[in-house]
């Protein structure tokens, strides 16, 4: 995923779930949380991710439709286990 992406253009965001080297596909939940800098958590948009079996990833396509910088948690509940890694987009003017 790039960590910058241009105004009002679709991206695939994706997760690739593993438990040791083995991919995980079936993951009990998986969302992917978005939001802007400065929008309180109330407001965040949460979207279900899609698992492509092919390549063992969860994945969701988005587009920014405002300059700023976005954060995204991947939620993942799966065997037993909840991770919720983070990156940062960039969307420059």
């Amino acid at each position: 995923m790039p960590k910058e992406v241009k105004q009002n253009e679709e991206i695939l965001i994706q997760a690739k779930i593993t438990q040791g080297k083995e991919a995980v596909t079936d993951a009990d939940d998986m969302k992917f949380e978005i939001w802007k800098e400065g929008v309180p958590s109330e407001e965040h948009e949460e979207i279900k991710g899609e698992l492509n079996k092919e390549e063992g990833t969860y994945f969701v396509k988005k587009t920014f439709n405002e300059p700023g910088l976005y954060y995204v948690i991947a939620h993942v509940t799966a065997r037993g286990m909840h991770n919720m890694p983070q990156v940062e987009i960039e969307v420059p003017e």
